[in-house]
């Protein structure tokens, strides 16, 4: 088994966004009326697709895109505020030595990720893409592997929710879903990915058995 590529999800993958996530819906909840996230909700939500996620909080599937923008505005305006998921910048320190190479491919905006990576002298990714469609990274996928002239099955992305599986699935790459982000154990599993952890460290194990040599 060998990967020349590994990319990486940053919000919920790389870095520990979820409480920022949540603080910043629920000011956005106070504006429009919608419901609340309480700490008894979060394991419903992280077992709940998107769209389930949506009824459970009161919004409209149609607004996403509009709550999305004010969202990534009050998201840039806290950054200081984030940090690497616990126990993930040793991982990626350690890939970051191995033969492969290594970037980010993310919905959230590029400079926010460049911002962030600088900011934590953590500058160790040859690619870093960014404003992926919420709904439309297997295009951002399928793009990536003709720019590179990669294969399907030369690269492995790590990602933490269910729409992370499916643009894999439709691309044909190599999907390692992770427990520790904005979804869970359950949710992921019944889509049946590749891989899948629940502790970065499982997730290091992996990456240190991958090789590619020229």
């Amino acid at each position: 088994m060998y990967y020349r590529y590994v990319l990486f999800d940053f919000d919920g993958t790389l870095v520990d966004s979820v409480p920022l996530a949540v603080r910043i819906f629920n000011e956005l909840a106070s504006t429009h009326g919608f419901k609340h996230i309480h700490a008894k909700d979060m394991r419903p939500l992280k077992e709940a697709s998107i769209k389930q996620k949506c009824e459970l909080l009161g919004v409209p599937i149609y607004k996403i895109p509009q709550l999305l923008h004010v969202f990534r505005s009050r998201y840039r305006e806290q950054l200081d505020s984030l940090d690497f998921i616990d126990g993930i910048e040793g991982v990626i320190r350690t890939a970051a030595e191995k033969s492969y190479q290594m970037g980010v491919l993310s919905s959230n905006d590029e400079r926010v990720i460049q911002s962030f990576l600088h900011k934590n002298n953590a500058e160790m990714f040859h690619e870093i893409i960014g404003r992926s469609s919420l709904y439309g990274k297997a295009s951002f996928l399928r793009k990536f592997l003709r720019q590179k002239q990669l294969s399907p099955k030369e690269v492995l992305y790590i990602g933490d929710e269910e729409r992370d599986i499916f643009a894999c699935k439709e691309t044909g790459i190599d999907i390692a879903a992770v427990t520790w982000g904005f979804e869970g154990y359950e949710q992921l599993y019944q889509h049946k990915p590749r891989y899948l952890f629940t502790s970065p460290s499982e997730l290091g194990r992996l990456l240190n058995t991958i090789d590619y040599s020229t």
